[in-house]
């Protein structure tokens, strides 16, 4: 899979065709909470086949 590099305040997508049918879709979040010097960063990869989402893992980090 293709790596998901990006910058805080921005959203990121990646889609990797696995085949014809299935794919893995990766989204990456990562912003600046309100008044605070804390990051959040959300990576959330998903797999679909046909279509329909099958599976979907989410790490959040702060």
């Amino acid at each position: 899979m293709d790596q998901a590099k990006g910058s805080v305040g921005r959203k990121l997508k990646v889609v990797d065709p696995y085949n014809q049918d299935i794919k893995f879709v990766t989204e990456v979040t990562a912003e600046t909470l309100k008044g605070k010097s804390t990051k959040q960063v959300s990576f959330t990869v998903t797999e679909t086949i046909f279509g329909i989402p099958v599976t979907s893992e989410t790490l959040n980090l702060r």
